[in-house]
């Protein structure tokens, strides 16, 4: 019989002072340790990710991208 792992442990060293703000963020929050630590990092990959699926171009190049999709090729 095997036994499927609902979570994975990820070990980190930090900075006396991070350790310091990550314990005393997560008391406020009412939090281990371990669930601050994996919210906030996994709110930061998917915003990471997020970025990389969005384009920020000004106003002047977005019209600019715009007609030349009206523009024939060739």
């Amino acid at each position: 019989m095997s036994i499927t792992r609902k979570s994975r442990r990820i070990v980190i060293h930090v900075e006396p002072l991070t350790a310091q703000l990550i314990n005393q963020a997560a008391q406020i929050l009412g939090e281990t340790r371990s669930q601050f630590v994996a919210r906030s990092a996994q709110e930061r990959a998917e915003r990471s990710l997020t970025r990389n699926d969005a384009v920020l171009i000004s106003e002047t190049d977005f019209d600019a991208f715009l007609a030349s999709l009206d523009t024939p090729c060739g």
